[in-house]
Formats: C-alpha cells, sequence, structure tokens
C-alpha cells in the first residue's frame, strides 16, 4: 500500500491514468504499457466514455499520495497533475524514493 506522504516513483513503462473522482475510475486496469501517443487516445476516449477529463502519469513520474484506500490513490505528481489513481497491486510498479532533487 502507497503511504501518504512519501515520494514514489513510476517504474517501468506503464502509464497510469488520472480520474477526477474514484467512481471515474470504478473497473479501468490501473495503466497500459503503450507508446505515449496511444495513451493520449487512451486517455481522450476514457474522458468521453467517462464525461471526465482523464489525463495520465507518464514512465518515471514521481508522484505523492495524499489520500489512500485499499482500490485507489489521490496523488500529486510532479508534473502538477492531481487525481485518482487506481493502485491495487501497485508495488510491481513503485518504487518509493528515499531522496529526490525534484
Amino acid at each position: 500500500m502507497l503511504e501518504l506522504g512519501k515520494l514514489y516513483q513510476i517504474k517501468g513503462n506503464m502509464f497510469w491514468f488520472v480520474f477526477p473522482t474514484k467512481e471515474t475510475a470504478e473497473g479501468i486496469e490501473p495503466g497500459h504499457t503503450c507508446p505515449e501517443d496511444m495513451a493520449k487516445i487512451y486517455s481522450k476516449v476514457y474522458s468521453k466514455n467517462r464525461g471526465c477529463s482523464v489525463s495520465y502519469l507518464s514512465p518515471e513520474a514521481t508522484v505523492c499520495p495524499v489520500e489512500v484506500d485499499e482500490k485507489y490513490a489521490k496523488v500529486i505528481s510532479g508534473e502538477g497533475v492531481v487525481g485518482w489513481i487506481v493502485v491495487y497491486d501497485c508495488f510491481k510498479y513503485f518504487q518509493e524514493l528515499k531522496e529526490t532533487n525534484q
């Protein structure tokens, strides 16, 4: 489980989708391993289908959880993206950052 206030970096090459509410993220996989142009398309499709603005976090992005439950986390990214991500089984994809200059 991600801990509040700690910094984490996305590992690997997965793009994580960020939703404005937990409800709009319901039933979505945490992210996709794909080229960035496909992540943009997925984001647009999710936005249209969910009736909201869905963004994404790029591989290697840094995030700080500000609210966490068993399935979702509200995060703030180093790029200024704020919203909810799906976090079940998240430690396959996140590494805790001990120190960062970001």
